[in-house]
């Protein structure tokens, strides 16, 4: 077990055997696909399985090979699912239905699980990994959500800035435990479903935007992590974040309010908290307190001394004495 999801990884097959019972027990048994390996590296791949609500996820990480899903596997499963595929790393290609989709480079595409189909998954380099997302979705499902769905398949969905958006989320929810709470599970799945469904641009104003609650949350982790990322920028503001992010500074402001933390305290807190963990590590002695504070992203020493006071209750000099001491 891995986060949320069943792992499972190549390197932990007998080499002499490895591809054959790969292809044998997850490539067949579990993905529905038959799969032949054309690196000249040794075969590697390592795929993450799990599930939120009705949506089925997996990220695979493999050398380059071809895949293929035939009539003798379709009648084996019985999947009659859409597949939503993510080109995270590397080349992506899928032919189905007489058509051809290529994804050199980030960019998702919409697959149907439940007819024949053939593919590659290709590393950029022999120093690379190819890497993907497949979020599976039962058909009647998506046309209840997206009843134009069969008419999308096979075409390039979404831009840059959603990709990003779905990629933030998806990171985000793998690292919890989620699938440990069925209902926050299916909540999970809802989100994963409303940005989707956003994507393919059947949700593009900040009011029908707010009613799709899996884009709001998508939101929200993006804001999260954008800041978690650059905090100790003492140059970070409103208007970068919020541009960054491509939302208005009003929806930003709305965004922090269900923080209930306000962009300064949080900023705050995260530079403190940094602050606090150099100052108790004895491998940071060498460093003053103004280094210190400079380098978890305050400008003002004063202010610095003020807030941290404020949220430990000493002194940083103070602070840094006792923890010296107890660690003596």
């Amino acid at each position: 077990m891995f986060g949320n999801g069943t792992v499972f990884s190549s390197s932990d097959l007998p080499e002499k055997d490895r591809f054959q019972m790969w292809r044998e027990m997850i490539s067949l048994r579990i993905a529905g696909m038959d799969l032949c390996s054309i690196d000249p590296r040794p075969f590697f791949n390592k795929a993450k399985f799990t599930k939120f609500g009705s949506v089925s996820f997996v990220r695979s990480i493999e050398t380059t090979g071809t895949y293929r899903r035939t009539p003798k596997l379709i009648a084996a499963d019985g999947r009659d699912d859409f597949a939503f595929n993510i080109n995270v790393a590397g080349r992506w290609e899928h032919v189905q239905s007489q058509r051809r989709v290529v994804l050199d480079g980030p960019g998702v595409t919409l697959v149907n699980a439940g007819t024949v189909f053939d593919g590659l998954v290709a590393s950029s380099s022999l120093r690379e990994y190819a890497e993907y997302v497949c979020l599976s979705i039962p058909r009647l499902v998506l046309l209840k959500r997206l009843p134009r769905a069969d008419r999308l398949l096979m075409t390039p969905i979404g831009d840059s800035a959603s990709l990003r958006l779905l990629n933030t989320y998806l990171s985000s929810i793998e690292c919890d435990n989620i699938r440990d709470d069925p209902d926050l599970s299916r909540l999970v799945g809802e989100h994963v479903l409303d940005i989707l469904i956003y994507m393919f641009g059947q949700c593009r104003d900040m009011e029908r935007e707010g009613r799709a609650g899996g884009v709001r949350a998508a939101r929200q982790a993006a804001l999260g992590h954008y800041l978690e990322k650059n905090y100790r920028r003492q140059s970070l503001s409103v208007d970068e974040v919020a541009g960054a992010l491509n939302i208005s500074r009003r929806y930003f402001f709305d965004l922090m309010d269900e923080t209930g933390e306000s962009f300064t305290h949080l900023l705050n807190r995260l530079r403190l908290e940094r602050a606090r963990r150099l100052l108790e590590d004895p491998k940071y002695l060498h460093l003053g307190i103004a280094d210190i504070a400079f380098d978890s992203g305050f400008s003002d020493i004063s202010y610095f001394y003020r807030q941290f006071r404020r949220r430990f209750g000493e002194a940083p000099g103070a602070f840094r004495a006792q923890k010296s001491l107890l660690s003596i």
